[in-house]
């Protein structure tokens, strides 16, 4: 079987999930395919009205969904969207670890980038801050 990669990140209200207790809904996810990132807002989806696309995409083995912490945001769109349990996923931290690139598989996606790919990555401060459930277009 082939599997298509993508990169996974959710936002609940400009803070990564990682980062957040599990309290407030996703707001947006954020994925990204070859050379192009998709932001989509998800604050006007309830429980149960995600696009079927977007659910095919979470949940199928055939997507392997990569990111910091991966297992954490798709647990957490599951919950909040009623989806069933997501399957292809690579939890990038243990990964690296694995390989031997990091010492520990709880280092941040900053430090990552930064010793694997000689690249800094930082967020933004708008990009942390910014309130997603907005309905501002």
């Amino acid at each position: 079987m082939i599997k298509v990669l993508c990169v996974l990140d959710s936002i609940v209200n400009g803070t990564s999930i990682a980062r957040l207790l599990q309290s407030e809904k996703v707001s947006l996810v954020q994925i990204a395919y070859d050379t192009n990132v998709w932001l989509l807002r998800l604050n006007k989806f309830d429980k149960n009205s995600l696009p079927s696309s977007l659910k095919i995409l979470l949940q199928s083995e055939a997507i392997m969904k990569i990111g910091r912490a991966v297992s954490d945001d798709l647990k957490k769109l599951e919950r909040d969207f009623g989806l069933e349990e997501s399957h292809g996923k690579l939890e990038l931290g243990n990964y690296c670890k694995n390989k031997g690139a990091i010492n520990k598989a709880s280092y941040g996606l900053e430090y990552i980038c930064a010793v694997v790919l000689k690249r800094s990555y930082q967020k933004t401060a708008i990009h942390l801050k910014y309130d997603y459930r907005k309905n501002d277009g």
